[in-house]
Parts: C-alpha cells; structure tokens; sequence
C-alpha cells in the first residue's frame, strides 16, 4: 500500500569535464587580455612593474594631458531667467610633471555654447574666464553647456550643466513652512 520513493542523488561532474572547463576558460581569458600588437612584461621579480606595450610605448604610465580645461557653473539650479555664470579654468602641465601646473603665457578665448548660443571670453593671468548669460531652458532637464578653447594649437573641450527649477504653482511660497490647521 506505502510506495517507496527513492531520493535521486545528484550527479558529479566528473574531474575530466571539470578541467576540460577550466582550461578553456584559461585560455579564452589569455587571449582576451592581451590586445594584437602588444605584449606585457614585468621588471622584477616580487611586486616587479608591469609594463605594457601597445604601438611601441613602452610607459608604465599613461602620459597627462599637456592642456588641460575645467567648466563649472555659478548656480547649478537657478530659476528662469537668473543671471548666471559660466566659468573656464585653463591651465598648462609641466611636461616634467615635477611642477605645478601653470596658465597659459598667452590670453586664451574661450567659447561657451549655452543652449546652442555662442559666447565667447578672455582668460586672464590665472587661466580664468568668466562667461555672463541667463538661464534658459525647460525646467527638470539639464542645460549642457560646452566649453571649447585652443592651447598652443590642441583643441581642448569641456562640458557642465545647469538644471532650471520648476516653478512654483500661484499662491504657493517656494520653501514655505507648512503649518498646522485649527479645523480638520
């Protein structure tokens, strides 16, 4: 009347088929990680430097941008129609990279496209300039503002952005305290 039911063990990978997985495993990750035309090296023995050569370069480290540009904004959530500003940083690297970086020795013009409108400022001694404009936009979405200048003959480029608040509905006070009601 009672059936007997007999649990099924799970079956083993056998240790050939698991090797098999490893080795090709092995050998798909090798292949992967070495790009044609580059090879890797270590100088050393333990902790050694790993130098990697790709087109006959043969730096541990990558080379830093001899020109380098930042762009930010004065008020990243300003309302329609606000003045804001857009500043650029320009600067030039030691090729040493033993010193600072320094400006440039010549003023730069720098190009700000805001909302697809050209602009155009002078760096100053610092490497600084200072773009005036008014926030446009449709609110909740971001403004990007590219920045663009020419160093010694290299373009460089920037990008930030500014998002325009929403309006408030009439009759509401943006950043008004609710209060407690004396009727339900």
């Amino acid at each position: 009347m009672f059936q007997t039911i007999r649990a099924r063990r799970p079956r083993l990978v056998s240790a050939g088929a698991f090797a098999l997985a490893a080795l090709a495993a092995a050998t798909l990750i090798s292949a992967c990680s070495n790009p044609v035309g580059s090879s890797a090296t270590t100088n050393g023995g333990n902790g050694g430097v790993v130098v990697i050569n790709v087109n006959n370069v043969t730096s541990p480290t990558p080379t830093f941008n001899p020109v380098t540009l930042g762009a930010w904004v004065s008020n990243m959530t300003p309302q329609q129609g606000d003045n804001i500003t857009v500043y650029a940083f320009v600067r030039v690297q030691d090729p040493t990279m033993q010193g600072p970086s320094k400006p440039p020795q010549n003023l730069v013009t720098v190009t700000f496209n805001v909302n697809g409108t050209n602009g155009t400022a002078q760096t100053d001694s610092d490497g600084l300039a200072a773009y005036h404009t008014k926030a446009t936009g449709q609110p909740t979405v971001p403004v990007v503002i590219v920045v663009t200048a020419t160093v010694n003959g290299l373009p460089i480029h920037a990008q930030t952005f500014y998002t325009i608040l929403p309006t408030a509905p009439p009759g509401v006070t943006p950043g008004a305290t609710p209060s407690a009601s004396a009727t339900p």
